[in-house]
């Protein structure tokens, strides 16, 4: 499965408070079509194109900030995990906000954007010309009114494809991945969220981790005890991996988020690519196998 993701320099991921969209999400009906402005800016012979830095964009189902003060709802319970049921439809996550605002984040500049307008032109335009591209003839760039600067990403985010109206296949493990790392993940330091069709239908499950560059591993989570804490290796990274199941996300959890380690049978390839192949080659990969024998070994040695 290595390098089997479409180029891209970097990513921005929409807040939509949906968990599914239109197949084509800038054919998505309703107000402020983020994903439709964006793109439609950056496309192929439009002023902001810039064919050195592509991005890929994606709703979330992250809701807005300020939509309410109600944490976002879960998905609807599965009835079955077999493939042939039919898939409960998810229950709203929350709201976009006012109707005319939404929140964004842009990988790997691992940048919060709290409060854009959905509908305004000139927040899009300021948003696309002065962070996704550098080819704008516009000058100079003012921010507008109502534009709020961001602010740093320190949290892991952990991205499902769960876009069941474009494939099946993403609409059914999604779901349960979701589930899954909902329930694993620390909700302190991780954010977990169902994003739109990435690519790759074939990998189903499709899971990207975006690692924040001050991320650390620590002593305990190394197994080596005299060892201080110490940056990652896969800090200022986004890690993607295919055909995960929901009984590789603990390994996932404890291999790629806790140790560095890249799990080779389900890697895909990555953002800041040069820097996770290395590790991938080098001596921060792992497998899923190797993880199962020392859950295994340490699960032995608890038992009294």
């Amino acid at each position: 499965m290595a390098n089997t993701i479409a180029s891209y320099n970097q990513h921005v991921v929409i807040s939509t408070g949906k968990s599914d969209w239109a197949s084509r999400i800038e054919d998505e009906e309703g107000p402020g079509n983020m994903a439709r402005a964006m793109k439609g800016m950056l496309r192929r012979g439009a002023e902001w194109h810039d064919p050195d830095r592509t991005s890929l964009i994606s709703n979330s189902s992250f809701a807005h900030p300020s939509a309410s003060s109600r944490a976002q709802e879960k998905p609807a319970e599965v009835a079955s995990t077999s493939y042939a049921k039919k898939l409960q439809p998810f229950q709203p996550f929350g709201n976009r906000g006012d109707g005319n605002s939404t929140s964004l984040k842009l990988f790997p500049q691992f940048l919060d954007f709290p409060n854009i307008s959905s509908d305004d032109p000139d927040h899009h335009q300021y948003f696309v010309s002065s962070y996704l591209s550098s080819r704008s003839t516009t000058s100079p760039r003012h921010c507008p009114p109502g534009f709020t600067l961001p602010r740093p990403i320190d949290k892991m985010t952990i991205l499902i494809c769960s876009h069941n109206t474009r494939d099946r296949r993403c609409g059914v493990i999604g779901p349960l991945l979701y589930q899954s790392f909902i329930k694993h993940a620390d909700p302190e330091t991780m954010d977990v969220g169902i994003v739109s069709h990435v690519g790759g239908h074939a990998f189903a499950g499709n899971v990207i981790i975006y690692i924040p560059p001050g991320h650390k591993v620590s002593p305990s989570e190394t197994g080596d005890k005299d060892r201080h804490t110490e940056l990652s290796p896969l800090a200022g990274s986004g890690v993607w991996y295919g055909r995960v199941e929901p009984k590789h996300v603990q390994g996932i959890l404890d291999e790629t988020v806790h140790k560095g380690k890249i799990i080779a049978e389900l890697w895909r390839g990555g953002l800041q690519v040069q820097h996770a192949t290395e590790t991938l080659y080098g001596s921060q990969s792992t497998s899923f196998e190797d993880w199962k024998k020392r859950a295994a070994t340490a699960q032995m040695m608890r038992i009294p």
